[in-house]
C-alpha cells in the first residue's frame, strides 16, 4: 500500500529561511489513493545544523502543495495557498503561528505559483493565466495580467534574486481562454 507518514506527494516547493538556516514544506499524502487511515497535514522544517528534519506546527488545512508556498525571510513569514480554493495562510517562522493572510479576490483555478517578490515587496499569485499582486500599501489583491497562455494546474512562479524578476508560467490539462 501506499505510506500515508510522507508529505511530499503533489508538492514542488520547499522555502529556505536563512535566518533560521531552515528549508519548510507542508503537504499531506493524497488521501484519495491511501485510504484508511487517512493521512494528516505536516509542516516539517529541515535543520541545516542538526541535519535533521523537526515537525513543525502544522496549518489549519493543507492538501496538495505544488508551488504552494512562499517565504518572507525579512518579516519571518512563510505563506501556503490552500489548494483549489482563495485562502492563503501565513505563518510567523519565530512565533510558530498560523493565521490567514487577505484572500484572492477571485479562485482563478486548483493550482498556482505563490512567491514572494522583494521589488514590490509584496506576494504574487500565478494560476490558470492570471497574475495577481498583494499591494500592501492599499492592503489589497490586484490583477496584474489576465489571459496568459498557461494550463490550468501546476502553473509554477518562482523569484530569481540576480536578476529580480520572477518566473512563471507552464500547467497542464486545459489552456485557459481557449475556446
Amino acid at each position: 500500500g501506499i505510506s500515508t507518514n510522507t508529505s511530499l506527494e503533489y508538492s514542488n516547493k520547499w522555502c529556505w529561511d536563512p535566518t533560521s538556516r531552515r528549508f519548510h514544506h507542508t503537504g499531506i499524502c493524497d488521501p484519495s489513493v491511501a485510504g484508511p487511515p487517512f493521512p494528516t497535514a505536516k509542516h516539517n522544517a529541515y535543520d541545516e545544523a542538526n541535519h535533521r528534519y523537526i515537525l513543525k506546527t502544522k496549518p489549519p488545512d493543507v492538501s496538495h502543495t505544488y508551488y504552494h508556498l512562499a517565504i518572507e525571510p525579512a518579516a519571518r513569514y512563510l505563506y501556503m495557498y490552500m489548494y483549489d480554493t482563495n485562502i492563503i495562510y501565513r505563518y510567523h517562522l519565530d512565533n510558530n503561528v498560523w493565521d490567514q493572510h487577505p484572500q484572492l479576490p477571485f479562485h482563478t483555478a486548483i493550482t498556482g505559483g505563490l512567491v514572494f517578490f522583494p521589488e514590490r515587496n509584496g506576494l504574487v499569485w500565478v494560476s490558470g493565466g492570471v497574475v495577481q499582486y498583494y499591494n500592501r500599501s492599499i492592503s489589497q489583491w490586484q490583477t496584474v495580467a489576465t489571459g496568459l497562455f498557461m494550463g490550468i494546474r501546476a502553473n509554477f512562479a518562482i523569484y530569481n534574486p540576480v536578476r529580480g524578476e520572477i518566473l512563471f508560467g507552464a500547467g497542464i490539462e486545459e489552456t485557459a481562454g481557449d475556446p
